[in-house]
């Protein structure tokens, strides 16, 4: 199966090109997915080479997990 065979994928990758580079809970309330349901969909695309991913600590020490669709 293709990482582009799922509706829901296919609506994380529209959202990440339209909107640009977001962090997971930003992009499961855009898309209206779980966070762990996203995380799983994240994976397969992130696998595909169609999304990449990068942690960053936020100003008050948190680790933000960011996507963005790949070039």
């Amino acid at each position: 199966v293709g990482a582009l065979a799922s509706p829901h994928r296919i609506r994380i990758l529209a959202a990440l090109v339209a909107g640009g580079r977001q962090y997971v809970s930003q992009l499961a309330r855009d898309v209206g997915l779980s966070r762990p349901l996203l995380q799983l969909h994240l994976r397969k695309l992130e696998e595909a080479g169609l999304v990449t991913s990068r942690l960053e600590l936020s100003e008050d020490g948190k680790a933000l997990s960011y996507f963005e669709a790949a070039d």
